[in-house]
């Protein structure tokens, strides 16, 4: 049976709770949480994470494989959404399950508003960087320290869903939110001064 994508409901909470819990065990460097933290979650917490956050799982023969999780933005950095949370089983690793989740999340950017997507990668983590290139990401901005980890790094990385075209109305309303956002702090300085 080849892997399917399916997106996690909250009364799916065990699955995202089991391979998440996995994931941290197996690699703490690279998630903003712990295992010891996540391991005390409530079902109800793991339901209210499962139902405010977009958490997809790649599964094949009823096994979970690989996950991320989607994050709608209102504005950060020009992204509309944020990827974060991507693992993959180390025996799974290089099987194309990064893409198969980006794939329904490009099947599905017009409706859930995920057509400008960005995420942060550790920068030692070079086969996720060049993983992440390779599916149409680009590097943006400057390398930043990390501070959750003090002694690693990351890079913001962003990409535009394919088919997805950047015309000048989308454009407007992105400034247009931008400074609605920025002429109050603006006015107020004035006002100060």
């Amino acid at each position: 049976m080849s892997a399917e994508v399916v997106r996690i409901a909250p009364d799916s909470w065990q699955r995202l709770r089991e391979l998440r819990l996995e994931a941290l065990r197996q690699s703490p460097e690279a998630f903003g949480s712990t295992f010891e933290q996540e391991s005390l979650w409530t079902e109800s917490e793991w339901r209210q994470v499962a139902d405010g956050v977009a958490y997809l799982v790649v599964s094949r023969d009823g096994q979970d494989l690989a996950m991320m999780s989607i994050e709608n933005l209102d504005d950060d950095y020009g992204a509309t959404c944020w990827i974060g949370g991507c693992w993959t089983r180390p025996t799974e690793r290089g099987r194309g399950h990064l893409s198969l989740m980006l794939d329904y999340v490009d099947k599905h950017s017009l409706e859930e508003h995920w057509s400008i997507q960005g995420l942060f990668v550790l920068t030692h983590n070079t086969n996720a960087i060049a993983a992440y290139e390779h599916l149409g990401f680009k590097r943006k901005g400057s390398i930043r320290s990390d501070p959750l980890h003090p002694d690693a790094t990351y890079q913001r990385m962003h990409r535009l869903a394919p088919g997805f075209k950047l015309n000048l109305s989308i454009r407007v309303a992105i400034w247009r939110k931008r400074l609605k956002n920025v002429i109050p702090e603006i006015l107020r300085r004035i006002r100060r001064n």
